[in-house]
């Protein structure tokens, strides 16, 4: 019995064996996260039992295991046994084994290894000398042996290709293809100014974690990602990547302190406090939940609709694992928000760009891409409080055709500007946020200038309004008007009992109390 297949998955099977009997014996199949990889693979392994032979599945964490397991058991194959510890369902007998690698590499004197199909789950593990050696002890035993690698990122951890295990890439479908048709929700993401990395060194192809530790620990970090979080994200289910366990507990506090329940899960938790934490959070009791390389592979709750991105990472592998924690449809779901505190759209991109992948090469990072169309080129907003990125095409357009960002409204050049090289974003972004205060400031300057002369002369307050509105042609907003007349206060709201921020003015009581004929004044012009 196989489960039911979405018509890309249908297609991605029939893919594969068409590889395979055009004489392709190596294959790696690429399904981003949502796109059901353990579905297909769990349908292939259904035919390959069917006719009459073996299976071996590997993978490297326990939750991938049970998942797989799982996955079997739906489509009627409970013939299986796992490879992993002290199991319940150990029995080498039976023709399909689900097995922990470290747990098989060790017992290979026990196990037959007389499989004819071996699926290697999150395959761009499987360069490592331990997946090599089991699939080196299968092929010595059986010849014809098929391998077939699954996984979201074809490529380790250091952007290089697989080509020394695989010989073919099946693409499964797209994250975009699956965005459009449905099975996944599109994000909306967020982007901080470029983080400065020169002084973190690099170990095994990505950041040194204790440096990284040291520097993301810094107290406006922390406090710049509750502030982005109350502004795009609150009130839904958020997953934060911190680099540490310090880290993580670090930014749990924060979230705790400000009254929204937080959790922290590590690796040195025992098991059944962390699965309480997991489950608490899934039913909505906690939250948001801190992490560090916990739940970035074999964990799955679709109520997640944030991610915040306190890790900064060379890994686009480890970046696509992230966010995909998010993109998973849900009821009441429409899309989710990505907060990016960690610079790594400057380093990968956008979830939506397609990966330029070969076996021999790998990927290409962000700055090797170039977008053919311009439409398609990516923008980000300068406003320092939005920050979104998005594609040039699904920019907002003013009365006179000129592009707006979709989520503040702040205008976005016209086209992409010449970057020179030797100036850093910190230094664009501190310049043109120079130039666009000192307009503020010169119109904060006349409605400041003009209502104390019209109040002086009697008038009512309205007319200076009515003067900005002849000189800047719009209204004046809160900060044009005074931006110390308006303050923050969180209360409860009455309907879902969560707390939210809501702004409150004070200037008509101060105003009013002072010249209380004003009140009964219209609103435009007029002596007392």
């Amino acid at each position: 019995m196989t489960l039911a297949l979405r018509p890309y998955q249908d297609q991605a099977i029939r893919d594969i064996l068409a590889a395979v009997e055009g004489g392709t014996r190596s294959i790696c199949a690429v399904a981003p996260t949502g796109a059901g990889k353990t579905v297909v693979g769990s349908n292939l392994v259904d035919l390959i039992c069917n006719n009459g032979h073996k299976a071996l599945v590997l993978a490297h964490r326990k939750e991938l295991i049970d998942q797989m397991s799982r996955t079997l058991d739906r489509i009627g194959l409970t013939d299986h046994g796992v490879i992993q510890g002290r199991h319940p369902r150990t029995d080498y007998g039976r023709p399909v084994q689900v097995g922990s690698v470290q747990t098989l590499l060790n017992r290979m004197g026990e196990a037959p290894m007389d499989y004819q199909l071996v699926m290697i789950d999150e395959c761009h593990h499987a360069t490592a000398d331990s997946y090599v050696r089991i699939i080196d002890a299968v092929r010595e035993r059986m010849s014809g042996v098929v391998t077939l690698g699954l996984t979201a990122t074809p490529y380790r951890s250091d952007g290089k290709g697989l080509g020394r295990m695989y010989d073919q890439i099946v693409e499964v479908s797209t994250t975009q293809e699956l965005i459009e048709q449905g099975y996944l929700v599109p994000p909306r993401v967020y982007c901080g100014p470029r983080l400065d990395l020169g002084g973190v060194r690099t170990v095994a192809g990505d950041y040194d974690k204790a440096a990284l530790g040291r520097m993301m620990t810094k107290p406006k970090l922390a406090g710049d990602i509750l502030r982005h979080w109350h502004q795009h994200a609150a009130g839904r289910q958020t997953v934060v990547f911190a680099v540490n366990v310090a880290h993580s507990m670090m930014l749990r506090d924060e979230f705790d302190s400000a009254g929204i329940p937080a959790v922290h899960v590590d690796y040195e938790m025992p098991k059944g406090a962390r699965e309480d934490a997991l489950e608490a959070f899934a039913s909505g009791e906690f939250r948001v939940l801190c992490n560090c390389m916990l739940l970035s592979e074999g964990w799955d709750c679709p109520q997640v609709s944030a991610i915040v991105l306190a890790r900064p990472t060379k890994s686009r592998g480890l970046w696509r694992q992230m966010c995909g924690r998010a993109l998973r449809p849900y009821p009441g779901k429409i899309d989710c928000v990505i907060l990016d505190h960690a610079g790594l759209y400057h380093e990968h991109g956008l979830l939506t760009d397609p990966d330029d992948v070969t076996l021999d090469d790998g990927v290409k990072r962000a700055q090797e891409r170039e977008a053919t169309d311009p439409a398609e080129s990516e923008v980000m907003c300068l406003n320092l409080l939005c920050g979104a990125v998005f594609k040039r095409l699904a920019a907002l357009l003013n009365e006179r055709r000129e592009p707006l960002c979709p989520h503040c409204g702040e205008p976005v050049p016209a086209q992409t500007p010449e970057v020179d090289a030797s100036v850093t974003l910190e230094e664009v972004a501190s310049e043109v946020f120079a130039k666009r205060e000192s307009a503020r400031e010169e119109r904060r300057e006349f409605y400041k200038e003009t209502a104390e002369k019209y109040f002086d002369a009697g008038f009512h307050a309205g007319t200076a309004w009515a003067s900005f509105v002849q000189k800047f042609g719009e209204e004046p907003t809160p900060y044009d008007t005074d931006p110390s007349r308006y303050y923050e206060e969180w209360i409860k709201d009455p309907v879902t009992g969560e707390r939210v921020m809501v702004w409150k003015d004070w200037t008509h009581r101060v105003v009013n109390k002072k010249r209380p004929k004003l009140r009964s004044r219209i609103a435009f012009g007029g002596r007392r």
